[in-house]
């Protein structure tokens, strides 16, 4: 099942972290049937940082677009997302 014809930024590079492996995995699999492919999962923290490392010029960039500052519109962006994909984990199986 696919929600959209095409996806939004097809290029992007997504990393899916979260201590809950079920979670991880649904939200991959979610992406990649959207047309994701660029995707790097993992449930562990040790490994999460190791591959947001290598995602430097985007962490940069995003720290840049909010002054230096932490930009809680990305923490409830992800909240709300997060929210969505849960609605949605059933259809993703």
């Amino acid at each position: 099942m696919s929600i959209l014809k095409t996806p939004v930024f097809p290029e992007a590079r997504i990393l899916i972290f979260d201590d809950e492996e079920a979670n991880v995995r649904v939200l991959e699999r979610l992406l990649r049937s959207e047309g994701y492919s660029q995707i790097r999962a993992t449930p562990d923290s040790a490994n999460a940082l190791e591959m947001a490392s290598s995602l430097g010029d985007v962490l940069e960039g995003v720290r840049s677009q909010a002054g230096g500052h932490f930009d809680p519109d990305v923490a409830e962006t992800f909240l709300v997302n997060h929210g969505q994909l849960m609605d949605l984990a059933p259809a993703a199986n």
